[in-house]
Protein backbone atom coordinates (compact mmCIF):
# COMPACT_ATOMS: atom_id res chain seq x y z
CA UNK A 1 0.00 0.00 0.00
CA UNK A 2 1.36 3.40 -0.97
CA UNK A 3 0.64 6.12 1.59
CA UNK A 4 1.19 9.84 1.02
CA UNK A 5 1.58 12.08 4.06
CA UNK A 6 0.98 15.74 3.23
CA UNK A 7 2.38 18.60 5.25
CA UNK A 8 0.24 21.72 4.97
CA UNK A 9 0.18 25.25 6.32
CA UNK A 10 -3.56 25.87 6.54
CA UNK A 11 -4.84 29.42 6.41
CA UNK A 12 -6.64 30.21 9.65
CA UNK A 13 -10.45 30.15 9.21
CA UNK A 14 -10.22 29.88 5.39
CA UNK A 15 -11.95 26.58 4.72
CA UNK A 16 -12.33 27.32 1.01
CA UNK A 17 -8.61 27.89 0.39
CA UNK A 18 -7.61 24.96 2.59
CA UNK A 19 -10.07 22.67 0.84
CA UNK A 20 -8.69 23.67 -2.57
CA UNK A 21 -5.15 22.90 -1.44
CA UNK A 22 -6.25 19.59 0.06
CA UNK A 23 -8.00 18.50 -3.14
CA UNK A 24 -4.96 19.49 -5.22
CA UNK A 25 -2.72 17.37 -2.98
CA UNK A 26 -5.13 14.43 -3.16
CA UNK A 27 -5.13 14.60 -6.95
CA UNK A 28 -1.31 14.72 -7.03
CA UNK A 29 -1.06 11.79 -4.63
CA UNK A 30 -3.56 9.75 -6.66
CA UNK A 31 -1.51 10.43 -9.79
CA UNK A 32 1.47 8.89 -7.99
CA UNK A 33 -0.54 5.81 -7.03
CA UNK A 34 -1.29 6.59 -3.39
CA UNK A 35 -3.92 4.39 -1.80
CA UNK A 36 -4.12 6.63 1.27
CA UNK A 37 -3.47 10.37 1.65
CA UNK A 38 -3.05 11.72 5.20
CA UNK A 39 -3.31 15.37 6.27
CA UNK A 40 -2.69 17.03 9.65
CA UNK A 41 -5.35 17.68 12.24
CA UNK A 42 -7.42 20.80 11.48
CA UNK A 43 -6.04 20.92 7.94
CA UNK A 44 -9.31 22.38 6.65
CA UNK A 45 -9.73 25.06 9.31
CA UNK A 46 -6.30 26.06 10.52
CA UNK A 47 -5.11 25.99 14.09
CA UNK A 48 -5.89 28.26 17.05
CA UNK A 49 -9.48 28.94 16.00
CA UNK A 50 -10.35 29.34 19.68
CA UNK A 51 -13.86 30.74 20.22
CA UNK A 52 -14.33 31.17 16.45
CA UNK A 53 -14.75 27.40 15.98
CA UNK A 54 -18.43 27.87 15.11
CA UNK A 55 -17.46 29.95 12.03
CA UNK A 56 -15.57 27.05 10.42
CA UNK A 57 -17.32 23.97 11.74
CA UNK A 58 -18.65 21.66 9.04
CA UNK A 59 -21.40 19.08 8.96
CA UNK A 60 -20.62 15.69 7.46
CA UNK A 61 -23.21 16.43 4.76
CA UNK A 62 -21.86 19.92 3.99
CA UNK A 63 -20.94 20.78 0.38
CA UNK A 64 -17.29 21.06 1.42
CA UNK A 65 -17.12 17.56 2.89
CA UNK A 66 -19.10 16.15 -0.03
CA UNK A 67 -16.58 17.73 -2.41
CA UNK A 68 -13.71 16.29 -0.41
CA UNK A 69 -15.30 12.84 -0.47
CA UNK A 70 -15.77 13.05 -4.24
CA UNK A 71 -12.10 14.02 -4.69
CA UNK A 72 -10.99 10.86 -2.90
CA UNK A 73 -12.60 8.52 -5.44
CA UNK A 74 -9.99 5.89 -6.23
CA UNK A 75 -8.11 6.43 -2.96
CA UNK A 76 -8.77 7.22 0.69
CA UNK A 77 -7.92 10.35 2.65
CA UNK A 78 -7.76 11.49 6.24
CA UNK A 79 -8.22 15.24 6.75
CA UNK A 80 -8.90 17.19 9.92
CA UNK A 81 -11.73 19.65 10.51
CA UNK A 82 -14.10 20.79 13.23
CA UNK A 83 -17.31 18.81 12.94
CA UNK A 84 -20.52 20.63 13.77
CA UNK A 85 -22.63 18.84 16.31
CA UNK A 86 -26.01 19.45 17.88
CA UNK A 87 -24.23 20.49 21.07
CA UNK A 88 -22.84 23.49 19.14
CA UNK A 89 -26.32 24.80 18.34
CA UNK A 90 -26.98 27.30 21.10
Amino acid sequence: MKVCICQTDPALLDVRANLEETIEKIEAAKAQGAALVVFPELSLTGYFVRERYHKVSLRMDSPEIQRLAKATKGTAAVAGFIEESQAMNF
